[in-house]
C-alpha cells in the first residue's frame, strides 16, 4: 500500500512539472513563497584567473571577490583572481570577463546537463530554436527562450532545487568516489554523506566539516572528481 501511494505521488509530481501546475509555467511564482532550497555552493570553479589567465595559486593565495551576476537571472557571483593587481582590470570590463568565464563554464557543464526540458516552461529544449544557455551562480541553466529567465528570477531557488534533483538522480548512484574528496575518509563512515552541487557536479563529503577545506580550492577538488568520472567511464567501456 505504501509503495503504491509513493509511486502515485511521484507520477503526480512529474505531471505537475511537465504541465506547469504548481510550478513556473503557471506564471504564479512569488518571491516570498516558501520552497525547497538549492544544494548549490556558489564558488568560482575554474582554476585560472579570468584576467591574466594564470593558474590560481601561482602568485600566492587568490583574491576572492563577489559581484552581481550580469545576466538576466540575477544573483551574485564569486570570482577568484590571481592577484590584487587584476582587480581593477576585471572591474573596468566586467562584462567581457564574465563572458569569458561563462563560456568556459558552459563548455564544461553542457555535455552532462541532466534536463531535456526548460526549467520554466517545461518545453523540450531540442524542439526550440531559441535555446538560451546562461550561468546562474556558477551553474548552467538552459532555457527554451529569452522570455523564461525573468520568470526564473522570480523564484530561482525553486528552479535550482529541481535542477538539483535531476543532477542527484544522474550522479548519486554511480558517484565515482568511495572516499571524501577533501578528507579521504570513507563516505558513510561518519553518517550520511554531506552533499553539495558545484557547477553541474555532485560533491559528496564524509561530513559537513569538510566544506571549508573544499572552499579553499574548489577547482582542485572538482578536477579530482572529474578524473574519477573519466576513469569509471573508461572502466565501463572496457567491460563491454
Amino acid at each position: 500500500m505504501k509503495s503504491t501511494v509513493l509511486k502515485s505521488l511521484a507520477v503526480l509530481s512529474l505531471a505537475a512539472f511537465m504541465t506547469g501546475t504548481g510550478g513556473f509555467a503557471d506564471g504564479q511564482a512569488k518571491k516570498d513563497e516558501a520552497g525547497p532550497r538549492s544544494l548549490s555552493l556558489n564558488v568560482y570553479a575554474l582554476d585560472t584567473c579570468p584576467v591574466s589567465g594564470k593558474k590560481l595559486g601561482s602568485m600566492g593565495d587568490p583574491v576572492v571577490k563577489e559581484y552581481d551576476n550580469p545576466g538576466p537571472t540575477g544573483g551574485r557571483r564569486e570570482v577568484r583572481l590571481c592577484c590584487a593587481g587584476c582587480i581593477d582590470a576585471f572591474e573596468k570590463d566586467r562584462e567581457k570577463h564574465f563572458r569569458k568565464i561563462d563560456e568556459e563554464l558552459i563548455r564544461q557543464q553542457k555535455a552532462h546537463y541532466p534536463l531535456k526540458v526548460c526549467l520554466v516552461s517545461g518545453r523540450e529544449l531540442d524542439r526550440s530554436d531559441t535555446v538560451l544557455d546562461l550561468i546562474h551562480e556558477g551553474r548552467l541553466v538552459r532555457f527554451c527562450c529569452p522570455g523564461c529567465p525573468p520568470r526564473f528570477k522570480e523564484s530561482p531557488d525553486r528552479g535550482m532545487a529541481r535542477l538539483d534533483e535531476a543532477i542527484i538522480g544522474q550522479q548519486r548512484e554511480k558517484y565515482p568516489l568511495r572516499t571524501c574528496v577533501v578528507a579521504g575518509s570513507e563516505l558513510g563512515s561518519m553518517g550520511e554523506p554531506h552533499e553539495i552541487i558545484v557547477g553541474g557536479t555532485l560533491v559528496r563529503f564524509c561530513c559537513k566539516g569538510c566544506l571549508p577545506g573544499f572552499r579553499k580550492d574548489p577547482a582542485k577538488h572538482l578536477a579530482a572528481i572529474r578524473e574519477a568520472w573519466a576513469a569509471a567511464h573508461t572502466d565501463r567501456n572496457a567491460q563491454h
